[in-house]
């Protein structure tokens, strides 16, 4: 699946994205990473929704993140290396569906949160 990201269309060869595995031992940490953003968003979230958040975190038999970082100080406009990255997610996704894997994208409001992206690196 990485190597088919790799193969995207990638003008100037800065891959301005990077993945991340979650292993196993570290399912637990992000999943109170995730509840604790949750809560941060919306402090009358229900247990259930709470759960939710969790599940995220605990319950795929294979957790990868996606990191977009566009560089800034090159020749090559931000908007390809957009382009390039959704090139990228896209290759990764074709290629898990093609292994027989099930993969979605998981996006949102928690992408944007500091405490949670800082504790991601």
């Amino acid at each position: 699946m990485l190597q088919a990201a790799l193969t995207a269309p990638d003008h100037g060869g800065l891959r301005p994205w990077r993945v991340i595995e979650f292993r196993a031992e570290q399912r637990a940490e992000l999943a109170t990473l995730f509840e604790q953003e949750k809560l941060r968003r919306d402090p009358l979230a229900t247990p259930l929704d709470i759960l939710r958040a969790r599940d995220h975190a605990l319950m795929p038999p294979v957790l990868l993140g996606f990191v977009v970082t566009p560089q800034a100080r090159t020749k090559i406009p931000l908007r390809e290396q957009w382009l390039s990255a959704g090139a990228a997610l896209g290759n990764l996704l074709n290629a898990a569906h093609q292994l027989g894997f099930g993969a979605i994208v998981l996006s949102g409001e928690r992408c944007f949160d500091l405490q949670l992206t800082g504790a991601l690196a």
